[in-house]
């Protein structure tokens, strides 16, 4: 099923782990591993076979190049071949309303609000720590407590539609030029 999918990158790394001054040689990147074991290789192979388009998002980060170039050079030696990477400071909601996206998945709530309150994309938090279900839900924020789960969630949802994919995007995107006064 088509869909258009905006994924923070921090989901995927570990931010926090050791880079021992890689950040000089090879930029904030380099040294960084994966949350989660071969996940971005998984994300790749997904998204290729259920044709998902992917855009990764990453804040402004130290970098030798370009926060852009550093963090397509991370994802490629990861397994994604040919990831389109945005530079995006702060809140998603509009991004995800101008590029029409159809899911957000982000590690803050804080983001994940501001994607359900100014788009009509899905967001979907991504959070080992427990989250107070209701009130996400309330804002049209799905809860995942690790990439991998949240991968399976959308991969389960495709198998289970009958859909076309690029027919309800067309339909969103009519209805959006609706709403507009």
């Amino acid at each position: 099923m088509y869909r258009r999918i905006a994924i923070d990158i921090d989901v995927l790394a570990d931010v926090n782990s050791e880079r021992e001054n890689n950040e000089s040689a090879g930029g904030w990147w380099a040294g960084a591993e994966e949350r989660e074991p071969r996940i971005v290789s998984r994300l790749a192979q997904i998204a290729a076979a259920r044709q998902w388009e992917i855009l990764f998002l990453t804040n402004v980060r130290p970098s030798r190049d370009t926060a852009q170039a550093d963090a397509q050079r991370w994802l490629e030696s990861k397994g994604f071949v040919l990831p389109a990477v945005f530079v995006a400071p702060g809140p998603r909601g509009l991004i995800a309303a101008a590029l029409h996206l159809d899911i957000v998945i982000d590690g803050t709530i804080e983001r994940c609000a501001d994607v359900a309150e100014q788009s009509r994309a899905r967001a979907i938090l991504v959070s080992r720590a427990e989250c107070a279900g209701p009130q996400e839900a309330g804002r049209r924020v799905a809860i995942a407590k690790s990439f991998g789960e949240c991968l399976d969630q959308l991969a389960a949802e495709d198998h289970s539609s009958h859909k076309a994919g690029w027919l309800s995007w067309a339909r969103r995107l009519i209805g959006s030029a609706e709403d507009r006064p």
